[in-house]
């Protein structure tokens, strides 16, 4: 998979996850996975 394909696709998972987040998921998770998610797209972005 192409960088670019693989910064959307994580992009999209972000979005997602914020909305889960929004809908009162449980938050520690939430912000865990979201800080992991946000450390690998920095990552490709270089």
């Amino acid at each position: 998979m192409a960088n670019s394909e693989k910064i959307e696709e994580i992009k999209q998972s972000i979005a997602d996850w914020e909305s889960k987040h929004d809908s009162g998921m449980n938050p520690a998770i939430v912000e865990e996975i979201l800080t992991k998610l946000n450390a690998e797209l920095q990552e490709l972005q270089g």
